[in-house]
């Protein structure tokens, strides 16, 4: 995920920035824990030579953020647990934003007393061979739909900034991912899988940003 902070898996990638749509409710009743087929390093395709951070799957189904605070120091480890759905044919992470904490501050939602304890960004994904797409929720179109009333939510727009938050219940947010499409690839929006542990993959970036080649 180019010039985004390696989640998110993930995700964080939803938190593109100051554009931003968080849901109330999980996805529907359906929620794993585990996507199996997810095991593995996955990072930015571009990686180590941009010292981006990566996601590490472990064989518990864990997420593991792994991340620099600045080139040439050790990678950080942050566990983000991250739930999964499937409606239709289109598989979905869903990750409460109380969990990201120690990735990014994250301000509370706009224009909602009291304030939620915790709310959920959903990111659509599929696996392609070695490459893992992903797909954010399109805030631009989904700001639309609850000013037209066709969605009920929030909107705080100001002239950099979005920040939407779609109300519902778990039913309600499914009956919503069934019917509208929300979600948009951006063309730089996947990580691509490495044959590495997470030991392997440090080494090399440490030593790429250190200019050594063997």
């Amino acid at each position: 995920m180019r010039g985004l902070p390696a989640v998110v898996l993930l995700a964080v990638l939803l938190l593109g920035g100051c554009v931003e749509t968080r849901f109330e409710s999980p996805l529907g009743d359906d929620i794993a824990t585990c996507d199996a087929r997810l095991e593995g390093l996955w990072a930015d395709p571009d990686a180590p030579v941009r010292g981006t951070s990566a996601v590490y799957v472990d064989h518990e189904c864990r997420a593991i953020v792994l991340s620099q605070t600045e080139p040439g120091t050790p990678l950080r480890r942050i566990h983000v647990p991250v739930n999964f759905a499937k409606v239709g044919r289109h598989d979905y992470l869903v990750i409460a934003d109380a969990e990201l904490g120690g990735l990014a501050d994250i301000p509370p939602v706009f224009g909602i007393e009291p304030v939620p304890q915790r709310n959920f960004y959903f990111v659509r994904y599929r696996i392609r061979g070695d490459r893992l797409v992903l797909a954010r929720a399109d805030s631009e179109k989904i700001a639309k739909l609850i000013i037209d009333g066709e969605l009920d939510g929030t909107v705080s727009r100001t002239r950099n900034d979005l920040h939407v938050f779609v109300q519902g219940d778990r039913a309600k947010m499914l009956d919503i991912v069934r019917h509208h499409d929300l979600f948009r690839a951006d063309k730089d929006s996947y990580l691509v899988r490495r044959d590495q542990d997470i030991a392997a993959y440090e080494r090399e970036l440490l030593d790429s940003q250190a200019g050594r080649t063997d």
